[in-house]
């Protein structure tokens, strides 16, 4: 095959271990007996901190993609909506809102009840501000619920940080 489908199948199987040495994770911390209990979790808020970091890496990334530009799916990435180069007005938000929600949703499985909401600034800023609400599952936990910034600069970079 081609260089990019060798790249595609080992991003692939790199995918598969990922999810394997999850499962494993997984089935380690529902093993664990009661004794444990502070030992897991103290181990369960570390790990909610690393998985929450991972988390904001990778929506950084994801939102940080155009959509079009990735060969393996058309349709990753969000749209580029400051394309023309004359700002985003107000009335496009909903829409803005109801794109990072669904892309989020659909391409950042750890996050749960995704909801986006623009931050309307006090001043004219040349940047834009969403809050990103969601339930952050990890295993079988019901859900950590976070708050998360991100910001779209003019160039059309986009930061994210907790709140």
């Amino acid at each position: 095959g081609s260089k990019w489908e060798r790249e595609i199948m080992q991003g692939l199987r790199l995918t598969e271990r990922i999810k394997a040495l999850q499962r494993e994770y997984e089935k380690n911390l529902r093993n664990r007996s009661n004794n444990d209990n502070e030992i897991y979790q103290r181990d369960l808020n570390t790990d909610i901190e690393e998985i929450l970091k991972s988390v904001l890496n990778y929506v950084s990334r994801i939102l940080n993609t155009r959509r079009g530009s990735a060969l393996i799916d058309p349709d990753f990435g969000i749209p580029d909506f400051t394309g023309n180069g004359n700002g985003i007005s107000h009335d496009k938000m909903p829409e803005m809102e109801r794109e990072i929600e669904k892309f989020i949703t659909r391409y950042e499985p750890r996050l749960h009840d995704v909801e986006v909401s623009f931050i309307q600034q006090e001043f004219e800023s040349f940047e834009m501000k969403f809050n990103l609400r969601a339930k952050l599952i990890v295993g079988d936990e019901n859900g950590f619920p976070v708050a998360i910034i991100t910001e779209l600069a003019p160039n059309g970079q986009v930061s994210v940080h907790r709140e």
